[in-house]
């Protein structure tokens, strides 16, 4: 699949509260164990895409994160910019709610807010793990956005039904070529941008694509600098350290070469590392080292290159990956 190829895919993007299973079923569908899911509320913040394969049809699936009626911090309102940009990028709209609980209020704003978007929209009741549960569904009718559909993410129940209903919306001729024949069965595809490294066999014709992971220590100023290559807020920027927690991928294009930016959660000193959810970034990030190109280590000027910046060149170069040395907030020096 070439780049163009991935280009022309329709979007299919997920949406809804915080904590209703969005990322799990993000990953169910992509087929990897991509985005990040845990209990704690609001994991997911940036836009996270990755790429699938049902019926015949191939198309990019974005993960967001929980849409909030009143955000009250700085991170929280650039989370539902991200939402947003997501819903107006997507050719339908995965509405994903928690089965087993009543409709909340942000529910209904949710659905308001889809059905003035005017776009296809599917509402996912989610969380319903057996056929018992699955009458629950018909509370979600009171959206007013059609037939419920019952899934278990984690269980994999109603997953196939709901691609299917997915692919249904899109409308269109059915997937050309041989990668979509070989996904017909309804079996997700393996990602070529977002998962593991693909094999370079079997991709002849297809652009040559440089990994580029932006690493260094929360806080660098990583995600300002893919921002201002990509002249958008693309990722969440705050003077919060641990602002990015996943690895984001980014699509991006300089002088005819085409390139996969992936920005970092940063990296601390082991000593430092407390919460569950920061060990699952720390070792994103790290994946992210051993599968680039290139790593372009950035170093806060103003503090100097510290023991960790070390540590972090000194992991890249172990997996002989290209390194650029960038000096940031060079302004303040």
């Amino acid at each position: 699949m070439t780049r163009s190829t991935e280009k022309k895919m329709p979007v299919i993007a997920i949406c809804g509260r915080p904590n209703v299973g969005k990322s799990t079923l993000f990953n169910r569908i992509t087929g990897k164990q991509r985005a990040i899911v845990h209990d704690e509320e609001g994991i997911t913040r940036d836009r996270f895409y990755g790429t699938a394969a049902w019926f015949g049809r191939q198309f990019r699936v974005v993960d967001t994160g929980g849409i909030m009626e009143n955000p009250v911090d700085e991170i929280s309102r650039k989370m539902q910019e991200q939402v947003m940009a997501a819903l107006r990028e997507a050719d339908a709209i995965l509405f994903v709610v928690d089965g087993r609980a009543e409709i909340t209020r942000t529910d209904n704003v949710v659905a308001e807010s889809l059905r003035r978007l005017g776009k296809p929209v599917l509402v996912v009741a989610n969380k319903l793990d057996n056929a018992v549960q699955e009458s629950l569904r018909l509370e979600f009718y009171a959206l007013g956005l059609g037939d419920p559909i019952p899934v278990s993410a984690t269980h994999n129940r109603g997953v196939e039904d709901l691609m299917r209903a997915v692919c249904e919306v899109l409308g269109g001729p059915e997937a050309e070529g041989a990668w979509a024949e070989e996904n017909i069965s309804g079996v997700p595809s393996g990602e070529l941008l977002e998962g593991d490294v693909a094999s370079e066999e079997g991709r002849e014709g297809a652009d040559v694509l440089t990994r580029v992971a932006v690493v260094g220590r929360p806080n660098a100023g990583k995600s300002s600098f893919i921002n201002a290559l990509l002249n958008e807020e693309r990722v969440i920027v705050s003077t919060v350290p641990g602002t990015t927690r996943d690895a984001i991928d980014v699509e991006f294009s300089w002088q005819g070469r085409n390139y996969l930016l992936v920005d970092t959660a940063g990296l601390r000193r082991k000593a430092g590392i407390r919460k569950e959810v920061e060990k699952f970034s720390v070792a994103r990030t790290l994946r992210a080292i051993r599968q680039a190109d290139v790593c372009v280590v950035m170093v806060d000027a103003t503090e100097g290159l510290a023991d960790q910046d070390k540590r972090i060149i000194g992991y890249a170069m172990e997996q002989g990956v290209g390194i650029v040395l960038a000096w940031t907030k060079w302004d303040l020096v």
